[in-house]
């Protein structure tokens, strides 16, 4: 007696109030672990659908004439991504405005190659972030943190420890609201941050620091990084006001003494923060407004960083109480 063929699974997670789709085949269906949201049961329209395949074929004829950096291709409302490392291609195609369509997009992968620790880890995040930007729920290089309802964005370049000091602080009370991606929108109270992903990727040297080694082991990215599942016991913060932006360094500064940054100043790490969003849709007359508002609106400070999460959970403390956001 032939079996049937396992059905796709599918499920819902949202962001900033939107519903997403996700299709999954059943080789992939433990990617939906990855979601920091997951509904089974979708109720009512999509706002974007977003559907994962296995197709080795078309992600080596796609790929056969691109280097080996990622591309990002656009045409009108269409995106295409073809990333040679991990291999993959995600395509996105935006609906009209007021057509009551979802965007749709897809992601082809690999089979052969395998499963990289950041596909794992973030599955399908640049059509996401392009259709998040688009709209204008904008996708950060950030870390976020929340307690009590409020949050802090911590900005800096790779590497410069705000990754470990978000789920460190996540350990110690607070709530994560994002390892590296995270989302901003406004309201009409303030800007807020959204999470997708409840997963994180660090180095060897963060998950020794955090003594993080029994959390779920779910890859090694492209880039050397341990992929992981977060545990129960760090909670997530689905969606928090944002009270405040810290520029973390290793180098700046006292340590763990915050210094005011003028707002001049403070367009610097905002610039790099939003590259995700700048490389899906390219540099606007928009995002320079909506960079200005954000820094007018927001706090930020810059920060120096050692390891003594205590200091840092007590300085961090002081700033989300003490902050305040224009609306």
């Amino acid at each position: 007696m032939s079996q049937q063929p396992l059905a796709a699974k599918r499920m819902r997670t949202s962001l900033a109030g939107q519903a997403i789709d996700i299709e999954l085949p059943p080789e992939t269906a433990h990617l939906a672990q990855s979601f920091a949201r997951r509904d089974e049961e979708q109720r009512g329209p999509a706002d974007l659908t977003v559907s994962f395949r296995i197709d080795p074929a078309a992600v080596d004829e796609a790929l056969q004439d691109v280097a080996l950096a990622s591309q990002h291709r656009r045409r009108g409302d269409a995106h295409l991504w073809l990333a040679p490392n991990p291999r993959h291609l995600q395509s996105l195609v935006l609906a009209a405005p007021d057509a009551g369509e979802p965007a749709m997009a897809r992601v082809v992968l690999d089979r052969s190659q395998g499963l990289d620790g950041s596909l794992q880890a973030r599955p399908g995040v640049e059509v996401i972030s392009a259709w998040a930007a688009s709209r204008g729920i904008l996708p950060i290089h950030a870390s976020g943190i929340a307690r009590g309802g409020r949050a802090l964005i911590l900005l800096g370049d790779s590497g410069s420890g705000k990754t470990t000091t978000a789920l460190a602080l996540a350990e110690r009370g607070w709530s994560l609201v994002g390892d590296d991606r995270c989302f901003l929108y406004r309201e009409a109270a303030g800007p807020r941050v959204a999470s997708l992903y409840a997963t994180a990727v660090v180095t060897g040297n963060s998950l020794s620091r955090l003594q993080a080694r029994d959390w779920q082991d779910i890859g090694i990215t492209h880039h050397g990084k341990h992929a992981r599942r977060l545990p129960p016991a760090i909670a997530m913060a689905h969606e928090a006001d944002l009270a405040g932006v810290v520029w973390v360094s290793p180098e700046a500064g006292r340590l763990y003494e915050p210094e005011a940054m003028a707002r001049r100043d403070a367009l610097v790490p905002w610039q790099a923060a939003l590259a995700p969003a700048l490389q899906a849709h390219g540099p606007s007359a928009d995002w320079v407004r909506q960079l200005a508002g954000l820094s007018r609106m927001v706090p930020a400070w810059r920060m120096r960083i050692g390891w003594d999460f205590a200091r840092i959970d007590a300085a961090l403390g002081a700033l989300l109480a003490g902050g305040e956001v224009m609306a």
